[in-house]
């Protein structure tokens, strides 16, 4: 075995003495079990020595219950427990000691059903451990860490893994056919090709690129490339084919669409890559899923770009600008689609992830799975969506296949959630809403500003009973009067713009008053799906107020281009809120709110009363205020994300540091 250096110091490595049970007070103190002689059992040194080619510090064996005493020196570095007669592969070992994505990963016993034979902990959690009875397993520490809901958990998948403790010969034989049989397959470098790639990945990703590119992971971590760099390198290539699409050829669409699907397989190679090395960090998480959301945008705005200078010379200027605003219009599709998930995730304190199936899946099952994950349109396919429309007809075509089949998608999310909420009593009652700590995050989520946040407290007598009622209220006015200022412009170019003047300003106050108040503190159950409705009437407000100025300025591909840039900034501000929470933890969402990133970001409020008033304004007295004013708002929102991202490379190595 040849050691490699640990990214963790020099970790303490605890070796637990495992006691007898079911002892009463009468009877003495516990007798440490010791393994039958029949049993096949390691050598002391070869778990000693297995941890110690890891980067770890081994100790013991000692009781748990001697745990607290031995944590001062150790401290503030994690820890890691173990069972002092496991039998364990390289590769095991190598998850429990590296992966600290989350306070506690716990080690699964593959043969006795998945009791906790080890667990790794973090400085949060061993600054509580003041004290331990006697005879506590690592079982009953783990039960009661997982009974803190800030402390975050995540037990290791068993898959492939080897890690058990013998306790009878059947178990020892079973053990040691397990090892064997894994040594068979190709040994630890055929488990950790096999486990690069997620068993229920979405199709896109599991079929066509997953087959191939986990080959590239490995040979990329053989070279020492970290994920991260292949994550830039993503990001970079993404860039390129932006650029590329830009040239509103066929040509450049082919190319371009080829490289943001290559740049799609190098987003799968990172994940790959830290799952085969066991690299993970909560820099490179945060990355990789706000990379993903940069690189959506900035290939729609490549396409916009490339469809009015294809367009341009034989088409109108207010026909062509259009695409700014079809493009706007798939982006925040998208991002409401994103937040009926995040907000379901946040309000009901459901795992980011659905729980995998044990076992292998039957064709017929696989293929219910996959039709399952292609109508829910994930990033790979619509991605392979995109590209396949740009270059069968042009970007107009594939902003509307985005907005189409995203808002079936999202349509069907939300039905599908109503379902699940109340079908499942015991997750979320219908009448019961969101913790302290579940609202927190998905007011966080709703994006409030200073605002709404106001009028809250000015009207915080203004209260509804029924929550589902309030939204109703607050929307249906919103959309009838935007329907009305819109539909003139839709049949005539040039319409009498005093409805819409008045209109779009009466229908921002009106949501302000009636339906921002509540996300500033959602209640009921309902309450998970009050992200998308506010990051819905702020798109509906900013593109109809926009689209109605459009025919009166002397520039509307100035304005179309300042409402796509606004409602890009809009969802990366939102996105990053999200990926944030996965960063702090819920014990941080409480600080998260403030800040000087959130004054610039205003709040969805503000936003859209400001756009509403702008718009007013071009009817009525200047067309070119609008255009100005949009930029500024989206130049605001931008200088919002850039802070929040220093903020949040900031709070993961904060979060790194507190894990160990």
């Amino acid at each position: 075995m040849v050691a490699e250096p640990s990214r963790h110091g020099s970790l303490l490595a605890v070796l637990v003495e495992r006691r007898a049970t079911g002892v009463t007070p009468d009877e003495g103190p516990a007798q440490a079990v010791r393994p039958p002689t029949d049993l096949v059992v390691p050598e002391p040194h070869q778990l000693r020595a297995q941890l110690t080619a890891l980067g770890a510090t081994p100790i013991g064996p000692v009781e748990l219950s001697a745990l607290p005493g031995l944590l001062d020196d150790a401290r503030p570095r994690p820890v890691v427990l173990l069972d002092s007669r496991t039998v364990a592969s390289d590769h095991s070992l190598r998850m429990l000691v590296r992966d600290d994505r989350d306070d506690t990963t716990i080690l699964p016993d593959t043969v006795d059903g998945g009791t906790p034979i080890g667990a790794r902990l973090s400085s949060r959690v061993t600054a509580r451990l003041t004290s331990l009875p006697a005879g506590v397993t690592i079982g009953d520490l783990v039960a009661s860490i997982g009974r803190h809901p800030e402390l975050t958990q995540r037990t290791l998948t068993p898959g492939l893994l080897v890690a058990a403790v013998p306790v009878d010969a059947a178990a020892s034989v079973a053990i040691t056919a397990a090892i064997a049989a894994s040594q068979a397959a190709g040994g630890e470098g055929a488990i950790r090709l096999r486990q690069s790639t997620k068993r229920l990945d979405n199709p896109v990703a599991a079929h066509l690129i997953g087959p191939w590119s986990r080959y590239l992971g490995r040979w990329l971590v053989t070279r020492r490339v970290s994920p991260d760099a292949v994550t830039v390198a993503s990001l970079l290539l993404a860039l390129l084919a932006s650029l590329i699409v830009c040239l509103g050829t066929r040509t450049g669409y082919v190319l371009g669409s080829i490289g943001i699907l290559a740049s799609f397989a190098l987003d799968c190679t990172d994940g790959q890559m830290a799952r085969y090395g066991v690299t993970y960090s909560s820099i490179g998480s945060w990355l990789d899923g706000f990379g993903d959301r940069v690189k959506e945008q900035m290939f729609l705005a490549g396409l916009a770009i490339g469809g009015v200078r294809a367009a341009l010379p034989d088409g109108s200027g207010r026909h062509v600008a259009a695409l700014w605003w079809l493009a706007a219009a798939a982006g925040a599709v998208t991002l409401v689609r994103h937040l009926v998930g995040f907000g379901y995730v946040a309000a009901l304190g459901l795992p980011s992830a659905p729980p995998v199936p044990d076992g292998e899946l039957s064709a017929g099952r696989r293929l219910r799975f996959d039709l399952r994950k292609i109508a829910m349109l994930p990033f790979g396919e619509r991605t392979l969506l995109v590209c396949v429309l740009a270059v069968a007809s042009g970007p107009r075509l594939a902003f509307w296949g985005l907005i189409v089949l995203g808002g079936a998608s999202t349509l069907g999310m939300v039905a599908g959630r109503i379902r699940r909420t109340f079908a499942a009593p015991t997750i979320a009652a219908p009448k019961s809403g969101p913790t302290r700590v579940a609202a927190a995050s998905v007011s966080l989520l709703a994006d409030v500003g200073p605002l709404g946040s106001s009028v809250r407290r000015v009207l915080h007598r203004l209260a509804f009973r029924s929550v589902p009622g309030a939204l109703l209220l607050g929307l249906l006015p919103v959309v009838a009067a935007l329907a009305v200022a819109v539909a003139p412009v839709l049949g005539d170019d040039d319409p009498s713009v005093t409805p819409a003047a008045i209109l779009l300003p009466v229908a921002a106050v009106w949501w302000i008053v009636l339906g921002a108040p509540l996300a500033v503190r959602p209640r009921g159950w309902v309450a998970w799906l009050i992200p998308a409705v506010t990051a819905t009437v702020e798109a509906a407000v900013v593109l109809s107020a926009t689209f109605v100025v459009r025919s009166e300025v002397s520039g509307p591909l100035l304005l179309g281009a300042a409402t796509f840039v606004l409602l890009a900034c809009v969802a990366l501000h939102r996105y990053d809120r999200e990926y944030a929470l996965g960063l702090t933890g819920s014990d941080g969402v409480a600080s998260r709110p403030g800040g000087f990133s959130t004054v610039l970001a205003l709040g969805h409020d503000a936003r859209l009363l400001v756009v509403a008033v702008l718009a007013s304004v071009g009817l009525l007295v200047s067309a070119d205020i609008p255009a100005a004013g949009v930029w500024v708002v989206a130049g605001l929102v931008a200088l919002s994300v850039i802070a929040a991202s220093v903020d949040e490379i900031r709070t993961a190595v904060r979060v790194r540091r507190a894990r160990g």
